[in-house]
Formats: structure tokens, C-alpha cells, sequence
């Protein structure tokens, strides 16, 4: 069994044979939208990667990835962060993406802070699995990033750093 602390998972073990073919699947889907992204993020100053919990980890990987290769500004930050003065300082010229898997803890956190967020003016793109369930969505978000869900919530992190590496990719290609 697996350890994590001081418990035995086993089902993190069932969970973990199904992770290459989930990664197929998010890979298959998300390039396109994520070279979009990138590419109608062109003008974009900034980024800010918003996650929870541990997709916080996520956050920080796709933002030093984008800083070291893209060589712009982006931050990794948590839901919690955002909520304490950091989103007065976006507006146009960042792009913010919200890392929402539908298992995340902090995800109705991260719900009600993305109208606020919404409100400041900046590009806004989610990363979630299925309906996302969020009514403000469709008209707040641009766009929504198609994403397997993992069933636990540690290994949703395997899968939320593909969508985001194609990101830092596709945003080092076009900016040159």
C-alpha cells in the first residue's frame, strides 16, 4: 500500500493505473484550448494561477514555468491569498487561470472569489473537470479547459499540470 503520512492508501494505488490513460485524455483535449489561450493571451502582462488546497502545488509549478521560459511575470497563489488585497491589483493586463478540479478543497472558495475577480476586468480562464457547476461561469469565465478528474486528489495534481505545461509551452512559442 501506499504511505502518505501515517496512513496506507491502497486506493491511491487502483487510482494510480488509470493515470496514463486520464493523461491521454486531458493531454488529447486540452492542447488546443490551451495554444488558444495562449495565443489570445499574447497582450497579457501577467498571470496569476489560482489553485487550492493541493492544487496550490499545480499553481506554483505552471507559474515558475512560465517565468522561466516564457519569461513572464506570474504568480502561484491560493484562493485564500487572492481574497486578502490581491485581486485590487488585477485588471486588463493579467490574464488569471483558476485551477478548479471538482474535487479540490476551497472550490466554493474559489467559486464565489471568481466573481469578484471577474469585476476587476482581467482575462479569466478555469481549468475544471465536467459541469462545472459554477452559474457565474458562462459569463465571467472566457473559456473553461476540459480536465479528468482524478479520483483522489492527491493524483488530480498529475493531471492538472498537463493543461498547464501546454500553457507556459504555447506561450514561450508565440512570444518568441
Amino acid at each position: 500500500a501506499l504511505c502518505l503520512g501515517d496512513r496506507e492508501r491502497p486506493e491511491v494505488w487502483a487510482a494510480l493505473e488509470h493515470l496514463p490513460e486520464q493523461a491521454r485524455w486531458v493531454l488529447t483535449r486540452a492542447e488546443t484550448p490551451m495554444k488558444t489561450l495562449a495565443k489570445d493571451w499574447l497582450s497579457r502582462e501577467h498571470f496569476v494561477l489560482v489553485g487550492s488546497g493541493t492544487n496550490f502545488i499545480a499553481a506554483r509549478e505552471g507559474s515558475l514555468k512560465l517565468l522561466e521560459a516564457a519569461n513572464v511575470p506570474a504568480l502561484g497563489i491560493q484562493i485564500e491569498e487572492l481574497a486578502h488585497g490581491n485581486e485590487l491589483y488585477l485588471d486588463e493586463s493579467w490574464g488569471v487561470l483558476f485551477l478548479a478540479p471538482q474535487n479540490c478543497k476551497g472550490r466554493e472558495r474559489m467559486e464565489q472569489d471568481l466573481a469578484g475577480v471577474a469585476c476587476a476586468g482581467p482575462d479569466i480562464a478555469l481549468i475544471t473537470a465536467g459541469d462545472t457547476g459554477i452559474p457565474i461561469l458562462p459569463a465571467k469565465a472566457g473559456r473553461i479547459i476540459p480536465l479528468e478528474e482524478a479520483t483522489d486528489e492527491l493524483l488530480s495534481i498529475f493531471l492538472l499540470i498537463l493543461p498547464i505545461q501546454l500553457f507556459a509551452y504555447y506561450t514561450t512559442l508565440f512570444r518568441g
